[in-house]
């Protein structure tokens, strides 16, 4: 994800606009087994499952990362903790 300052470039050489703020905010939380899936499934992995075209390999593709993010998240038994970082862009038109 780019940094703030790389958003305020894009911002400021795209439109001139009369206001702009743009932010980071830290949004981690802890989810159960289900919920992580789920939140992988929908939206995270949506940009990704649409390139591959064959089911079998869309299907192990999609099982691997839930697997290693399920792995790699798991804080206690039952729930599972996901660092997230957001970005926020604000940004009116002159």
């Amino acid at each position: 994800m780019p940094a703030v300052s790389e958003y305020e470039d894009m911002v400021r050489n795209c439109v001139e606009f009369e206001k702009t703020r743009i932010w980071e905010e830290n949004a981690d939380r802890l989810f159960s087994r289900d919920e992580l899936v789920r939140w992988i499934d929908q939206p995270s992995l949506v940009p990704f499952l649409k390139h591959i075209k064959d089911t079998t390999q869309s299907a192990a593709f999609r099982n691997a990362v839930v697997q290693g993010m399920l792995h790699a998240t798991k804080h206690s038994e039952g729930e599972y903790f996901e660092t997230f970082r957001r970005l926020n862009v604000f940004a009116r038109k002159r």
